[in-house]
């Protein structure tokens, strides 16, 4: 059976997939297979995302930070809002 090769993704996308896979809390090997990321990857999302106070790490559980929340918020709702090209006026 041949597999079906996905999209790339965007840099937003998988930031808000990282998110929200860590926002109960989650090590980095589950973390890393749930946003389909390789180890290299996953090391430099997890830094970027800990520099921006979005993702901190406490014994070795990653955990999206409030500041984190939000920014998955402001990602849902820009996603569910309509566009102007929506508009039927």
């Amino acid at each position: 059976m041949a597999r079906i090769r996905e999209a790339r993704r965007c840099r937003h996308d998988i930031i808000v997939e990282i998110l929200e896979n860590a926002k109960k809390g989650i090590r980095k090997s589950p973390l890393m297979r749930r946003a389909r990321l390789s180890f290299h990857q996953i090391e430099a999302y997890l830094e970027l995302l800990g520099d921006l106070q979005l993702l901190r790490e406490e014994r070795e559980i990653w955990k999206t930070t409030d500041r984190g929340v939000e920014l998955i918020e402001s990602a849902t709702a820009s996603e569910n809002s309509p566009s102007p090209s929506d508009d039927s006026n």
